[in-house]
Formats: structure tokens, sequence, C-alpha cells
């Protein structure tokens, strides 16, 4: 029997997936990987957002292919995003857009996994922008 050739059982309506199975436990613990990296950085984007936010930080940046050419981007979906601090829907804070038409800025809390993946390595980068467009603003 073919590896993806699922049977069923009579008398409990449970499949059976026979070789597949082993393959079906590597995708589990992989899930539960990818799930705790993602959790991570939402609690670090999380931090950040937070403090900027209390801060009153107010000054807008966005990160990305505006930025000197520089992308971040998810190689696995070719999405590429730009990453900012700024005013969603009333409120500031952290968000990504998707390079894409017709899609707007989202806040991190409303991105997928992967985005929320790409925003954490953009956080040192983003907090480095903050911070020179502070001492442009005061003329430091």
């Amino acid at each position: 029997m073919p590896v993806w050739q699922l049977q069923r059982r009579e008398a409990k309506g449970e499949i059976k997936m026979g070789t597949s199975n082993s393959k079906m436990e590597s995708i589990r613990k992989k899930v539960e990987q990818y799930n705790r990296k993602a959790d991570a950085a939402t609690i670090a984007i999380k931090a950040v957002n937070d403090q900027l936010v209390e801060m009153k930080t107010g000054i807008p940046i966005r990160l990305g292919h505006t930025e000197k050419g520089k992308k971040y981007k998810d190689e696995k979906s070719r999405a590429s995003y730009e990453i900012g601090f700024g005013k969603v829907d009333g409120k500031w804070g952290i968000y990504a857009r998707k390079n894409r038409i017709g899609e707007g800025d989202k806040i991190y809390m409303n991105q997928p996994r992967s985005a929320r993946l790409i925003i954490q390595k953009a956080l040192p980068d983003l907090i480095a922008a903050i911070d020179k467009a502070l001492d442009e603003e005061i003329g430091a």
C-alpha cells in the first residue's frame, strides 16, 4: 500500500495511516517548534511595541524597500514586507505591510506567524531608525 493511501477502520471510523504515522509525528513536532518561535517573536514585538507606545514616540517610520533597497522577505512565500511604526486604524504601533497591491498596513498581532518572525528580525533596524529620526527631530 502506498504511504499516503488511507484506510478507514470500520469499527471506530478512525483513519489508519500506515507508515505515514512517523511523518505525521515529524510534522507535529515541527509545528510545535514553529509555534514556539512565533510565540517568542510575538512576545518580543509586543515588549518593544508597548514601550514605544508608552513613551508616546509619535515618529512614523517605514522600513523595507523604501530604505536603501533593503527588504524584509519571507523566502518561502516570496512575500516581502515593509515594517514600520505608525498609526494603523487610529492607533500607534508596530505594523507590517505586505508588498502587494491592495494590501494595507496591519498591526503586528493581525499578521501571520511568518510575518511576525520577519518583524522580530527587523526590530533592531526599526529601533535604530526611530532613534535616528528623533535625533533629526530634536537637532541632536
